[in-house]
């Protein structure tokens, strides 16, 4: 699909059929760079490959992105943290253990992937330290960054998993990331916008009843998505998080845990 297959089809909704009305070719191609990127936060899809070659570096500078879906490092899967938990914040621990009273994990030894570890998501140490060089390889996000625990030696291979940010249109010609059967949401949040922009001051009821029928066609999307995800494992899932359990729940009698 191409951008003028959108900017052609929103003009169909406007009753607008060519540039020398309200809005030009350059107007409309501004909307849909919009319209692609709220579609793409809306399904997170397609995703996209992006690899690197490590150096002896602990962070790696990101492209933009909307998230990161999985992250592997030769191959091995690295489980996400959060700089908070890798130092015990969450934990009220505030780690400062290492002999220059810095966290665990910034001492950790550069290692060549894949990386022997216990297999748990964290260690058995828990209560001591909240990181161990037993548990399992991580990664955090700082900023625009991504870190590695334990730092990758140089000439690794780094793969993400992620969902990109759709690159910006600029003419008629240039080739949509979307299949065609994403033309009518695209174009329902192109005429939204449209309808904004000859409002821009006031409630547009047009506007409104656009952005319905934008929600209307993404979650026919979603649907698809569903579908499409159908061979993924359905089965039930383990309620492990402690506020579940923690939390009273009505039973015959009265309330319990």
């Amino acid at each position: 699909m191409l951008t003028s297959d959108i900017v052609n089809y929103a003009r169909f909704l406007l009753t607008e059929p060519n540039s020398t009305g309200r809005f030009s070719d350059s107007a409309l191609i501004t909307c849909v760079n919009v319209a692609n990127s709220q579609v793409m936060l809306d399904l997170q899809w397609p995703e996209a490959t992006l690899t690197l070659t490590t150096t002896t570096a602990q962070e790696y500078a990101l492209p933009p992105l909307l998230q990161i879906e999985r992250a592997y490092m030769n191959g091995q899967p690295l489980i996400p943290t959060t700089l908070s938990r890798l130092e015990g914040v969450s934990l009220n621990m505030y780690d400062q253990s290492t002999n220059v009273n810095s966290p665990q994990w910034t001492i950790a030894p550069a290692s060549t992937y894949p990386v022997q570890n216990t297999g748990s998501g964290y260690p058995t140490s828990a209560g001591n330290t909240p990181y161990s060089a037993n548990q399992r390889p991580v990664y955090y996000l700082r900023g625009g960054y991504i870190g590695v625990v334990p730092a990758p030696v140089a000439g690794q291979t780094f793969t993400l998993n992620i969902t990109p940010i759709p690159a910006t249109s600029t003419a008629l010609g240039d080739t949509s990331l979307f299949p065609i059967h994403f033309l009518r949401a695209l174009g329902a949040h192109v005429t939204m916008q449209c309808y904004e922009a000859d409002e821009p001051l006031e409630v547009s009821t047009s506007a409104e009843a656009w952005g319905q029928r934008y929600q209307k066609e993404v979650g026919k999307l979603q649907t698809w998505k569903d579908k499409m995800l159908l061979n993924l494992d359905k089965s039930p899932q383990f309620v492990t998080y402690r506020s579940y359990y923690a939390s009273p729940v009505p039973n015959t009698s009265g309330w319990g845990w």
